[in-house]
């Protein structure tokens, strides 16, 4: 993005090239890189293999195969949102496969979710120390669901939090206008995503007394908003934002009651099996931190992390907790990013209240990254029927 390059420090770039190779050669090693991959992963690759050896969108031989393959316009097509296919494409370029595989595509998840966790943690370091951002970073990257799903395969969630991470650092810099493109991206990668980048628009908006703020994050979203519109007008026959997507989620933000919603809500924080605060528990800890030093969080990260809480209040409205995941969380992970550097800040208030308060900061990221990698290393799902699984943990 222009505006954004910085020089960084020597030690800054010890950090960056840690956190590549560390994460590079991790996320390799546990990835999914056959056809084993969840469906919506697979979903998103085929169109990208497809556009490269074929030239068109269309799925035909597919039909049948997957259930997010679907009838569109004049034709099978995926179901997916065009720009988490588009950011597969250079690597079906580069590999070329003639029979579809799913390595490109995992090759990409990888890539781009090591991108999200460097420019994180460039954000982090607009709020703390480099130190505390390294250490806020990997945690991030292998103490949250970032590990098991976004670095797993071609989920929306890692292109979602590499533009959600662009997007924070032109906010903390002052480059609105290329924060507004990199959220433009996103909603064309997760169309939900609207909701935060608007809400942020209109926080920093008033916060700062400026119109330029609304306009500058407004104007490439919407305009994303009308190629999706016309994306999808051309390979669904409709205008409209769900493309081929069941119409389950509109319904839910129409019929679901106050019990379910409410019930629904509290799941993506404290369900068993999907809540985020009990997959991350150091989540927790910098909440709770977060709060009580809230007035040492800078304006712009306050503002992300109650775009971040707007999403999630939102996308409760509109979709189950458990989004296909049998355990753990997908749908936090863009707002957990919006959210960093209020965290981030929050835990290390915490740390530096003594003793107790450091312990438990550590044992709190300590459990997080435990908890993560049981379900990375541990837990092992078979498909039954459709896109349901039975799990259980084994080596």
């Amino acid at each position: 993005m222009p505006g954004l390059r910085r020089k960084l420090s020597t030690g800054r770039r010890r950090h960056v090239a840690s956190l590549v190779i560390g994460f590079g050669v991790l996320y390799s090693l546990t990835a999914t890189w056959g056809y084993e991959a969840n469906v919506d992963a697979i979903a998103a690759a085929l169109p990208a293999w497809s556009v490269v050896m074929d030239g068109t969108l269309h799925l035909d031989q597919f039909a049948g195969l997957n259930p997010w393959i679907v009838k569109g316009a004049s034709g099978y097509v995926s179901n997916r949102p065009p720009g988490i296919s588009a950011v597969a494409i250079p690597a079906y370029l580069v590999s070329r496969p003639e029979v579809f595989s799913n390595a490109p595509a995992t090759a990409t998840a990888v890539a781009v979710t090591v991108a999200a966790l460097v420019v994180v943690y460039l954000v982090l370091c607009e709020v703390v120390s480099a130190r505390v951002a390294l250490l806020s970073t990997v945690v991030m990257g292998i103490g949250t669901s970032t590990w098991k799903v976004s670095a797993d395969a071609l989920w929306p969630h890692g292109p979602g939090q590499l533009w959600a991470a662009i997007g924070l650092l032109a906010i903390a810099r002052a480059h609105t206008t290329s924060a507004g493109w990199a959220f433009a991206a996103a909603l064309l990668t997760r169309p939900v995503t609207a909701v935060s980048s608007g809400a942020l628009g209109l926080l920093e908006g008033w916060r700062q007394k400026s119109w330029g703020h609304v306009i500058g994050i407004g104007v490439p979203t919407f305009a994303a908003l009308g190629l999706l519109l016309v994306y999808n007008r051309v390979i669904f026959g409709s205008f409209s934002i769900g493309g081929g997507y069941p119409p389950d989620f509109a319904e839910r933000a129409v019929t679901m009651g106050p019990v379910e919603y409410a019930g629904n809500l509290i799941g993506f924080f404290v369900s068993p099996s999907n809540g985020l605060l009990i997959w991350s528990p150091v989540v927790v800890v910098g909440l709770a931190g977060a709060v009580w030093g809230w007035s040492a969080i800078p304006g712009w990260a306050r503002s992300a992390a109650v775009a971040a809480l707007i999403y999630l209040v939102v996308h409760a409205r509109l979709n189950r907790v458990s989004g296909g995941a049998p355990f753990g969380y997908r749908y936090p992970l863009e707002p957990l990013v919006l959210a960093a550097p209020a965290l981030a800040v929050g835990a290390e208030w915490l740390h530096n209240r003594g003793t107790t308060m450091r312990r438990l900061v550590i044992s709190a990221a300590g459990i997080s990254i435990a908890l993560q990698a049981g379900l990375v290393l541990l837990l092992e799902c078979g498909e039954i029927v459709g896109t349901n699984y039975v799990c259980g943990f084994g080596m």
